[in-house]
């Protein structure tokens, strides 16, 4: 019999999955490793942004670094939405820019650190 707690991991490890294929897809990597490797990452930084405040770095499409203090912790920042109902990319991630107290985003494949 299936447990909870393996039915949550058989899911979460499928998401992961998922989100690797498509972002190898769309032709930011050039193998399933580099592409699960960006998917993992991208885990990682939404659940920091989602905790509470984030420190990380990315390279911008200029390609000068940018380091960033982000947040999607509701609790930080207030924000009125307007009711988009578009399908997330999973490519991207958005984030509450702390300091510029406004929605910044950028590519997987561009992030280079996350700071604790």
């Amino acid at each position: 019999m299936k447990t909870k707690t393996s039915i949550k991991k058989r899911n979460f490890r499928s998401n992961i999955f998922k989100t690797a294929w498509s972002l190898l897809k769309k032709g930011l990597f050039s193998s399933f490793a580099e592409a699960l490797h960006a998917a993992w990452m991208r885990f990682k930084i939404r659940i920091a942004l989602k905790s509470g405040l984030a420190y990380f770095t990315f390279r911008k499409a200029n390609g000068e670094l940018r380091e960033a203090i982000g947040t999607l912790y509701k609790r930080n920042f207030s924000y009125l939405s307007k009711g988009s109902h578009r399908k997330e990319n999973l490519s991207v991630v958005k984030y509450w820019d702390v300091v510029s107290q406004g929605w910044r985003s950028f590519r997987i494949d561009r992030l280079v650190s996350i700071k604790n």
